[in-house]
């Protein structure tokens, strides 16, 4: 029934034009149903999902709808606001996309990663390293990392942890994991301690730890 210049700019039409379109006319047809449904059924105070309109050249452009009935007139009416969130979606996407190509490089690295909380105990785990334990995902994370070595490498990552805890990075620690067939293999570790977000005051426990081992023998 109405509409603002704002809105006409947006879509492109002039505001006599806009003031006689129907909503549904500015939704890509995909998505129309899901704007109805939306409307009947969303509680108003939360915006609507991601929708597709259409301008006047065709553009998509994906908004978020946020809107209130009023009662004018013995009337009710939906008013509504239309936000262009068309550059946040992409941001989005990009991110997601970003995200999943360094996921596979940390998965696929020829290193081992993983890390550790506080307590010692896995929390992440790359491919690469269950490949060398040969176990599942499951069967690591969140298990104390002390499990997969040998007693002899367990007094020495214990010897270095108080290093850590007050910041060291420790580069080419000599450690022997142990695969699921109880054959230990020798690795070398690189020990990185993280703190807290602020990057300007040390968390005095790390945050977590996270190891790097690299197989120096045939076993991969």
């Amino acid at each position: 029934m109405d509409a603002n210049q704002s809105a006409a700019r947006f879509y492109g039409y002039p505001l006599a034009t806009l003031r006689d379109m129907n909503a549904a006319q500015l939704n890509a047809a995909s998505d129309a149903q899901a704007l109805f449904r939306w409307w009947d059924h969303a509680d108003r105070e939360v915006p609507s999902p991601a929708l597709q309109h259409l301008t006047s050249h065709a553009q998509v452009r994906m908004v978020e709808v946020h809107a209130t009935t009023l009662r004018i007139d013995n009337q009710d009416l939906l008013f509504t606001i239309v936000q262009d969130i068309t550059e946040r979606i992409q941001a989005r996407d990009r991110l997601t996309e970003q995200n999943a190509e360094l996921d596979d490089l940390y998965h696929q690295a020829p290193c081992g990663y993983h890390s550790l909380d506080s307590n010692g105990l896995i929390q992440r785990v790359n491919d690469t390293e269950l490949h060398w334990l040969g176990r599942t995902r499951s069967e690591v994370v969140g298990n104390a990392f002390e499990a997969f070595l040998t007693s002899e490498s367990r007094d020495a990552f214990r010897a270095v942890q108080a290093s850590l805890r007050s910041g060291m990075d420790l580069r080419s620690l000599e450690l022997e994991l142990i695969g699921r067939d109880g054959t230990g293999f020798p690795v070398l570790a690189s020990v990185s301690p993280q703190f807290g977000p602020d990057g300007k005051t040390r968390v005095g426990v790390p945050r977590s730890l996270t190891c790097t081992g690299y197989a120096r023998s045939s076993k991969r």
